[in-house]
Parts: structure tokens; C-alpha cells; sequence
């Protein structure tokens, strides 16, 4: 029984991709480097360390609607 290759199985796979490469960066980091990296990347929009949070929370479901439409888009 052959499963068809779906767009959702191409977002869910790259959700889980970019959540293992956060917990591998995460894990991997020394603390007071890892907050030092949010606040950067909270500064480039304004914030602090809770919008470089937020930024992060907010990449794999991103992530997933890239794959999806990129792979919508490449079934065309």
C-alpha cells in the first residue's frame, strides 16, 4: 500500500526538521550565549529578548507553510 507524498506530509516533516535543529541549537548553546543571540534577534525588530522568543516560537510552523506551498507549487 503506497501513501501519496502530500503537501501537509512536506509541512510536517519540515515543522519537525526546523524543531530538531531548534532543540539541537538549544541544547547545544551555553545559556547566557543563547540569551545573548534572542536579544539580538529581538533588537533587529524593535524588542528584546521576548520578541527574539517569540521569533523563534514562530519558525516552524513558518517553515511549514514554505514547504507546503513551495511543494504545491513544484507539483504545478
Amino acid at each position: 500500500m503506497k501513501k501519496e507524498i502530500t503537501a501537509m506530509r512536506i509541512a510536517g516533516i519540515a515543522c519537525v526538521i526546523m524543531l530538531a535543529a531548534i532543540g539541537v541549537f538549544t541544547f547545544t548553546t551555553p545559556s547566557d550565549e543563547f540569551v545573548t543571540y534572542l536579544a539580538l534577534l529581538g533588537s533587529l525588530v524593535g524588542g528584546k529578548t521576548t520578541m527574539g522568543v517569540f521569533m523563534l516560537a514562530a519558525l516552524p510552523p513558518l517553515t511549514a507553510l514554505i514547504a507546503y506551498y513551495v511543494w504545491k507549487w513544484l507539483k504545478k
